[in-house]
């Protein structure tokens, strides 16, 4: 009896959010310091997008020293069990920093904000002896964005382009190339990582989804991690987060007082319903939009799966000879002139991809059209979103007078 209490307690809702408390702040930090450019604004070559514009530039000391701060809040949030200030002042760095560049509007990025917001529906102050549900209003919110994580980048990857570009790519340093009896893959996962998603919510199925998790997120590991292509290194923490965060809400989920991952939302106080219904209105119900182009790929958990919009650039002689470094390493030699991947230019200067949005794409290469006489001294191209059923994509073009 004591060994099944002790058991018990050890999967209570306090110990869940202490660890989430770790997790989260834990995770933000490794993905910044794996893209440090990403996030200081004199580092980089590759042009800040902010969402508005008349907004400061942020430029050296102060951006080095508003990184320190949000990395001093995040350990804040680390080291102390229920303050909710430290996460508070976190969210608002945060913000800000999104605020002055889209490009820091990373999946990961996006995901540990919202988990950070849904950390301020645990009571702050000393825990008293009813609070003992309370905390499984953060650790629930933390487990409805899981759950439409998955469920939402499940349902992306339904699509020809995935099967045909996006897998392949993700199988060849495990299998090679792909041979034709793998094929059928390409339709089981997207089926598989929804079904996670769904498994994670019912308590018979919560286990079995739990170990998938685990096995997806290890799969991809070995596919991109350092054994494998040791491509995109700042998703590595990424996945190792996305184990972490799983067990800690949803192994052994019915040893928590009342077995649910939400308690009974109408009896939270109102602001906290608010803050929570405000995260399931980001996670849940925006991401629909993106199914008709009306909401960003990124926000909408569109992770690998080929139906993200991208974007080229068709530089003059004149454009190319004053690109900068990170970029002219890029530049690919055609037939029709040089042709420079934001995707790759990114990558190579940020460590991360490039946010693919029409308005960003073209503000970069609007910056990139800066100085120039010609109006055609450049030509953005933007691939649209891959036809679901055959892969196949459209491009519009746009000349510096349309970027200006």
């Amino acid at each position: 009896m004591a060994a099944a209490t002790r058991d018990s307690t050890a999967y209570r809702p306090g110990r869940r959010l202490r660890a989430l408390r770790v997790a989260v702040p834990l995770a933000f930090v490794c993905g910044i310091a794996l893209s440090p450019r990403l996030w200081l604004t004199d580092a980089r070559e590759y042009p800040l997008v902010p969402i508005a514009e008349g907004l400061p530039r942020l430029g050296a000391p102060l951006d080095a020293v508003a990184l320190a701060a949000l990395a001093a809040v995040l350990a804040a949030i680390a080291v102390t069990r229920r303050s909710r200030a430290p996460v508070a002042v976190a969210l608002g760095l945060v913000i800000a920093l999104a605020a002055l560049d889209e490009n820091r509007w990373q999946p990961w990025a996006y995901q540990y904000t919202l988990m950070l917001a849904a950390l301020m529906l645990a009571p702050g102050g000393r825990a008293g002896p009813s609070d003992e549900r309370a905390p499984m209003r953060a650790v629930g919110a933390c487990g409805l964005i899981i759950v439409a994580i998955y469920f939402w980048s499940g349902l992306s990857k339904v699509n020809a382009a995935f099967r045909l570009e996006v897998l392949p790519f993700l199988l060849r340093p495990i299998v090679g190339e792909v041979p034709p009896v793998l094929a059928p893959v390409g339709y089981a996962v997207p089926a598989i990582e929804m079904a996670i998603g769904l498994g994670l919510v019912w308590r018979r199925t919560r286990r079995y989804a739990v170990a998938g998790a685990v096995l997806m997120h290890a799969s991809i590991l070995l596919a991109i991690g350092p054994l494998g292509s040791g491509w995109n290194t700042v998703v590595w923490p990424w996945n190792l987060a996305m184990i972490a965060f799983v067990l800690v809400v949803f192994w052994r989920l019915e040893a928590t007082p009342d077995r649910r991952l939400l308690p009974a939302i109408r009896a939270w106080p109102p602001a906290s319903r608010a803050l929570a219904a405000a995260i399931a209105l980001l996670v849940v119900v925006l991401p629909v939009l993106n199914l008709f182009g009306r909401w960003d790929s990124y926000l909408s958990a569109e992770l690998y799966s080929g139906a993200t919009m991208g974007g080229v650039v068709l530089p003059s002689r004149e454009v190319s000879e004053r690109l900068p470094a990170s970029a002219r390493r890029h530049l690919v030699s055609t037939r029709n002139g040089p042709v420079l991947s934001l995707f790759d230019w990114a990558i190579d200067d940020l460590n991360v991809p490039a946010y693919p949005a029409r308005r960003v794409f073209k503000r970069v290469a609007g910056e990139l059209c800066a100085g120039t006489r010609s109006p055609r001294a450049l030509t953005l191209v933007v691939r649209e979103r891959p036809d679901v059923l055959t892969g196949r994509r459209t491009a519009t073009a746009y000349r510096c007078e349309d970027l200006r």
